[in-house]
């Protein structure tokens, strides 16, 4: 838990049902509400798999824009994980970094999940 012993508690109140929300801070505040929201998920994840919680939520800040970004708001997936071989769960498509053999932008397809919390957990099975 000393993890996140550093990281302060916002004065400003954000309800954990609008994640629309974060996109209207800015980057520090948004960075912070979501460290709240999550720091909890992150705590418990680092508990059982060994991954430090201030590093998961630096990943998770940085991968899905605090929350914001299209994967996160349509897949509930907050570290850009991909399908991979062995994936036989949800999953949604976008265009990402792969590329046809023209070079051309194709769709990848990523893991998605029914919460947030979901990705935190496959997020530490995957680094393990």
């Amino acid at each position: 838990m000393q993890a996140c012993s550093s990281v302060k508690k916002s004065s400003k109140t954000q309800t954990s049902s609008a994640p629309s929300a974060l996109s209207s801070r800015s980057g520090g505040d948004r960075n912070q509400v979501y460290a709240d929201r999550f720091g909890s998920s992150a705590i418990l994840e680092m508990e059982r798999d060994g991954i430090p919680a201030s590093i998961t939520l630096a990943q998770g800040i940085l991968e899905s824009g605090a929350g914001t970004s299209e994967l996160a708001q349509n897949a509930n997936n907050h570290f850009g994980i991909k399908c991979g071989t062995g994936w036989n769960g949800k999953t949604y498509q976008k265009k990402d970094d792969d590329r046809d053999a023209n070079g051309n932008l194709i769709e990848s397809c990523f893991r998605k999940y029914d919460k947030v919390e979901d990705s935190f957990h496959d997020h530490g099975e995957f680094l393990r």
